[in-house]
């Protein structure tokens, strides 16, 4: 089985389009095609492949509290790195 991800950390770029194609194509040549959509903000993919939906169910996520009283610790660990003959890296 082959695994084929198409990711980028900028929007816009056609993530969904290029992956709901390739999904289709490569269905449409009779092969058995599984689409997952992890966009966190606009899952799109239905849109464009238009399943049929068989079931659905309530999914929820646990979202922590914030104790707005308790006193927050900053922690920061910084490294810079200087390499001969190249640019400065800071991590």
């Amino acid at each position: 089985m082959m695994k084929i991800a198409i990711a980028s950390g900028k929007g816009g770029t056609g993530k969904t389009t290029i992956a709901t194609n390739l999904a289709w194509v490569v269905g449409a040549s009779g092969r058995k095609v599984q689409y997952l959509d992890c966009d966190v903000e606009e899952p799109n993919g239905h849109i464009f492949l238009k399943p049929t939906i068989e079931k659905t169910r309530v999914v929820t996520v646990d979202v922590p509290e914030v104790d707005s009283h308790r006193p927050r610790q900053r922690r920061s660990i910084q490294r810079g790195v200087f390499l001969k003959n190249a640019n400065f890296c800071w991590r």
